[in-house]
């Protein structure tokens, strides 16, 4: 029998203690390379959950999602390995690696994430992405090779954080369903390997900044089911912002 590459656990009862008492039964082999949680409501972790690197050292891929209980997440920082990770609807957790006094800040584990190829952060309602810990070294600038970025319904999102600049590697973004989301910045053309980028259901969004013309590699740029403000200003041929995508190949302009 070949070993197990990838697990997947499920939850479906609510209570705490049965979720905690399963999980730590669990004991996946260590060669695991992906690893899906879903639905966990326990308070705590498992031993070998709360210490990856020590139990699932060559994980690629984490997915956690629904973990409604649980306010401190495992240490990621040390999975050098780690290429992919997802997470989704962490609204109670408060702290994230020792480093990172709270999810306010994903910066003390992507400093260490070196080859971490995509991110979705998804329902996370404390997150900030903005650095205010006083580094003077972005954190971010350790991700060379990430190329996909995922913001997935994240009320504090107000504007891309500055420090995402240092993201030149990105091909794909994608922001979802942040409703508070105002304005991409003006230095959004340093995201220079940009091919495709997708706004969806960010309504406060109302243009775009005259940095796209600059961002000739971008192929594929999509705004479905914002306002009507930036439909009017997207407009072609006569909206204000047109001039700034009209070299794009595809643009894609929807309302709900």
């Amino acid at each position: 029998m070949a070993p197990l590459d990838h697990l997947t656990i499920q939850f479906s009862d609510h209570r705490a203690a049965i979720h905690e008492t399963l999980l730590a039964g669990v004991q996946p082999q260590c060669r695991l390379s992906t690893i899906s949680i879903e639905d966990y409501r326990g308070f705590k972790l498992s031993s070998w959950a709360e210490s990856l690197m020590a139990s699932l050292p060559y994980l690629v891929r984490i997915r956690l999602e629904s973990f409604v209980c649980l306010a401190i997440l495992p240490s990621l920082s040390q999975l050098r390995h780690l290429k992919s990770l997802e997470l989704n609807r962490m609204s109670n957790v408060e702290f994230m690696e020792s480093d990172c006094p709270n999810l306010k800040s994903l910066s003390g584990a992507v400093k260490h994430l070196t080859n971490l190829h995509s991110l979705i952060i998804s329902d996370c309602s404390n997150i900030e992405l903005e650095n205010n810990e006083g580094v003077t070294v972005s954190p971010w600038k350790s991700l060379h090779f990430l190329s996909s970025l995922k913001l997935h319904n994240l009320h504090k999102l107000l504007n891309l954080p500055k420090e995402f600049q240092y993201l030149t590697s990105i091909e794909f973004l994608e922001i979802k369903a942040c409703d508070n989301f105002e304005a991409l910045p003006e230095w959004f053309n340093c995201l220079t390997s940009l091919q495709k980028m997708s706004i969806c259901r960010c309504y406060k969004l109302k243009s775009l900044p005259q940095a796209i013309v600059h961002m000739l590699s971008l192929k594929n740029h999509d705004l479905t089911w914002n306002g009507e403000d930036l439909r009017k200003t997207c407009r072609n041929p006569d909206g204000e912002d047109w001039p700034k995508i009209c070299h794009i190949p595809r643009v894609l302009i929807q309302l709900e």
